[in-house]
């Protein structure tokens, strides 16, 4: 297990009393931002088949960058769904805390990469440079927020019917499982891959046996979304979607993670989907059709 580094690196994260706020916080998360999608993704994957078996030393490396992306991605979005759910049950919700914790998460990620990773190791990894990866780190942390937010959030923001609480917290709490299930079977997967040796065969074997094992998980949490909620209730709630497509979306994240803070390319993010209802990478709106001149284009960019 990799424990947290109690000090940073190269983007250590500012005193508390500093954190900005409303103003000052936009300001930080636009730059971000930006550097973000001036250096977006490591080197070119590497397939599958040759990657893997690096150093020790690499390949802790590799562990802490997979951990800390999972890790922030899990702390973003459960801080966004307790919000949301304590706003559902009338409770006050401070964002800008919430916000404030958020860019916590991700230096604390940052600082993560920093503490484990060495310009050399990253670079056998497919990674150029220390930035690079903790750039692609955050880069997932915030793609799995807004994918996450923009299907199960969202959708309530113009409010719900009364008793649709039971049904809104079993959804978003099967998301938090599903993702935490993905994300620890990509993660033993392409961890012991990056340090050892396995045969094309074994390989490919060992990536067939996570899709299933993910694929059971998601079925059976599947089933345990629709238990608590009927239906119709469902189907109201999310823009007439099953549970069945939503569990499906929310699944496919767990790739993500792997396309993101491993670079190989026998396991990948999908493709984003413009219409699915769900913000993906280089999405900035998706309204669930991929039509213009409704406030967000036929390509699921803002207008």
């Amino acid at each position: 297990m990799i424990d947290t580094p109690a000090v940073g690196g190269a983007a250590a994260r500012p005193p508390r009393h500093l954190t900005p706020r409303r103003g000052g916080l936009a300001a930080l998360l636009f730059v971000l931002l930006i550097s973000a999608s001036a250096a977006r993704g490591h080197g070119t994957p590497i397939q599958l088949e040759f990657w893997g078996d690096f150093p020790p030393n690499a390949a802790r490396c590799q562990r802490a960058i997979g951990r800390a992306a999972a890790t922030c991605a899990l702390r973003a979005w459960r801080l966004r769904r307790d919000c949301a759910m304590t706003r559902l049950q009338g409770g006050a919700c401070d964002e800008d805390a919430v916000e404030r914790a958020i860019v916590s998460a991700r230096f604390d990620a940052q600082d993560v990469v920093a503490a484990y990773c060495t310009t050399p190791h990253l670079n056998i990894l497919q990674f150029t440079s220390l930035s690079e990866a903790q750039i692609d780190v955050t880069s997932f942390c915030r793609d799995l927020e807004d994918a996450a937010v923009s299907l199960l959030l969202d959708p309530l923001a113009g409010g719900v019917p009364p008793g649709s609480a039971t049904c809104i917290d079993g959804a978003t709490r099967v998301a938090s499982k599903l993702f935490g299930n993905g994300f620890r079977s990509r993660q033993r997967l392409l961890d012991r891959i990056a340090g050892a040796p396995f045969s094309v065969p074994t390989k490919r074997e060992m990536r067939d046996a996570s899709t299933a094992e993910i694929s059971a998980a998601a079925s059976a949490l599947g089933a345990q979304m629709a238990r608590r909620c009927a239906p119709a209730q469902f189907a109201a709630l999310y823009h007439q979607q099953s549970p069945e497509e939503v569990v499906a979306k929310l699944t496919s994240r767990a790739d993500c993670l792997a396309g993101q803070a491993y670079a190989q390319a026998g396991v990948v993010c999908p493709v984003a989907e413009c219409g699915n209802r769900m913000i993906e990478r280089d999405e900035e709106c998706d309204d669930g059709n991929a039509v213009g001149g409704d406030r967000c284009s036929a390509t699921c960019l803002r207008e």
